[in-house]
């Protein structure tokens, strides 16, 4: 109890005492928090990561292969005894290849890549190294909350709070145990019910000799009172016997699907290496069989990795061993590029914050639910892109009040408070030395107040970008550049919510201020009404408008695109049918200068 009035007490202190400062420095409703403010940090540190990405380009060489009639695929490994550099050798910030690689890697160019294609086209293939590994797999624990809603969020596409959502209508109605537990253990009613499934379900091959027990503190701060998320009940009826529907039925299967293969045995998978010399060159070809599925045969947890998913894939190879020789169907030479870092989706973001000891997992759902609300994070398919008021706000945060935005800081505060929950910590001490010690926060607002400059604050730079100065003001972000054949001055631009700050380039940029300085050019006159028809950019996006805003009264029709549609892809049939769907809008509401007025 203690230990929950602390918690209550600290985030109200954190959010009381900061959020005034952000008002104060650039606009009213901003908020800060003690856990919300570390989650959007490590999104925006991503996000920065991926503006100093370099892309770099490089070359591989691909074969479709066939022997005893089994087609496979193979993929150039090595040229003249030097392994060809893949998407790991490169620096993912300045794009070149990583120090301790160069001179034990070649990076091949289109030429090179196409000089070994024909080297090896006409040559024989021959095995020069097979080799066979057997595998078994343990099946996953049972959900707790952060996996449920990892899981929720990779199969079924739901958000951390959908995934409450639904789990709190199940847990209602009762097919459900309770959604909120750190907790993987499964009661003996549990098991019991589990493997009296799994034997009728799927044969005793299926079902292990004993109980798989899953006991003990898997994450940091786990607060175990109750079991895993499971099925309740001594039946464990199949999601087709529960008469659901929806999204309540699919998060059911999830969760009746991960409690059975929980209690099931391993699965066992053998996996085959190959090697053919070529010429000058080694390809590589690589399967994996599944010999018993075991747990499989019920669940296959989701992944957020692309290339690990794949590699998850069943794949066959032939039965190849040293000395044989294989046909070649094809060659043909591949270009690829390396990828910045992925952003993070709630998954991902949740895997992260639960490995770093960040928050509880029953409180992850609120915490991603306020950055979004609050207009600090944004949905950009599955993934979460930080908006440009994050990353001003981040900046300021780690600039003056470092601590508070600090992993370590953080984790740390969530021990103490476990200690507090065990008698080992007195709770007036601690959050007495939270706020009034001598760097405690009360203390450090306000000696860094005084230090923080409002323009500069509201102002952000990117790697890459140096001559364009970002801002964020009353009506939204807008971008700067100098004043051309000038001392001094600048001209501004509304940037549209939808962009991402990683997203954009010089290019987007000067369009934006170039059709502020210049006015867009028409795309022709209205048959009906000979008015001028425009296709403009503003703060909430690309529209179409019919007729000029002239005078403080003008209003003109206005219409935002179709989503999807692109701006230099409109043309005038179209926006004059759009253009006329449009309402009488004050210039404010769609001004595309309003943000840098």
């Amino acid at each position: 109890v203690k230990a929950q009035e602390a918690s209550r007490i600290i985030d109200r202190l954190v959010g009381y005492t900061i959020s005034p400062l952000l008002w104060q420095k650039f606009a009213f409703g901003l908020s800060a928090g003690r856990v919300q403010t570390v989650a959007v940090r490590m999104i925006v540190e991503r996000e920065h990561e991926r503006l100093r990405f370099k892309k770099s380009i490089y070359w591989g060489v691909e074969a479709d292969n066939e022997k005893d009639s089994v087609k496979f695929g193979s993929r150039l490994v090595s040229v003249d005894g030097k392994r060809a550099a893949t998407g790991k050798d490169f620096d993912s910030e300045t794009g070149a290849l990583l120090k301790d690689r160069v001179g034990e890697v070649v990076q091949l160019d289109g030429p090179a890549a196409e000089k070994v294609t024909k080297a090896v086209a006409g040559q024989a293939w021959k095995v020069i190294e097979a080799e066979e590994k057997p595998m078994s797999r343990k099946p996953p624990s049972p959900f707790i909350t952060s996996t449920l809603q990892q899981e929720a969020n990779r199969k079924l596409g739901l958000s951390a709070r959908e995934a409450m959502q639904v789990a709190q209508s199940l847990y209602e109605q009762g097919f459900i145990t309770y959604m909120r537990t750190d907790s993987t253990f499964l009661s003996e009613q549990a098991l019991t019910a589990s493997r009296k499934r799994i034997l009728a379900l799927y044969g005793k091959e299926y079902l292990p000799d004993e109980p798989r027990k899953y006991e003990g503190k898997k994450v940091k701060g786990a607060q175990e009172a109750h079991e895993a998320i499971r099925p309740s009940g001594t039946e464990f009826p199949t999601p087709d016997e529960t008469g659901l529907s929806g999204m309540q039925f699919r998060l059911y299967e999830l969760i009746w699907k991960r409690t059975m293969a929980s209690q099931m045995v391993n699965s066992r998978q053998k996996q085959v290496s190959v090697r053919f010399q070529v010429a000058n060159a080694v390809f590589g070809a690589s399967g994996m069989t599944i010999e018993f599925p075991g747990f499989l045969r019920a669940y296959v947890e989701g992944s957020d990795d692309e290339m690990g998913a794949l590699e998850e894939k069943e794949v066959r190879l032939p039965n190849l061993k040293v000395g044989d020789t294989v046909k070649v169907i094809d060659v043909r030479s591949t270009e690829h590029e390396t990828k910045p870092p992925a952003r993070f989706t709630e998954a991902s973001l949740v895997q992260t914050m639960e490995k770093e000891g960040i928050g509880r997992p029953s409180t992850y759902a609120s915490i991603i639910g306020t950055i979004i609300d609050r207009g600090y994070v944004k949905k950009m398919g599955n993934a979460l892109a930080p908006t440009f008021t994050a990353m001003v706000v981040a900046k300021l945060l780690m600039q003056h009040l470092t601590q508070y935005v600090d992993l370590g800081f953080t984790s740390e505060m969530e021990r103490s408070l476990d200690d507090i929950a065990s008698g080992d910590l007195d709770q007036l001490k601690y959050l007495k030395s939270v706020y009034f010690g001598e760097k405690g926060l009360k203390k450090t607002v306000e000696t860094q107040e005084k230090k923080i400059d409002p323009d500069e604050a509201r102002s952000i730079k990117f790697d890459g970008l140096k001559d364009l100065s970002f801002r964020v003001g009353r009506f939204g972000a807008y971008v700067c550049r100098p004043y051309k054949n000038a001392e001094s001055g600048e001209v501004c631009a509304s940037l549209p919510e939808s962009q991402a700050p990683a997203d954009i380039t010089h290019e987007i940029a000067n369009k934006l201020i170039d059709q502020k300085i210049n006015g867009s050019d028409a795309l022709g006159k209205d048959p009906k009404t000979g008015e001028p028809v425009y296709v403009l950019t503003g703060r909430y996006g690309p529209y179409v408008q019919l007729g000029d805003a002239t005078g403080e009264n003008a209003k003109p029709k206005r219409a935002s695109l179709p989503p999807g549609t692109q701006p230099e892809n409109v043309t005038f049939p179209m926006a004059v049918s759009v253009a006329r769907q449009g309402s009488d809008c004050s210039p404010r509401s769609f001004s595309t200068t309003s943000a840098a007025t």
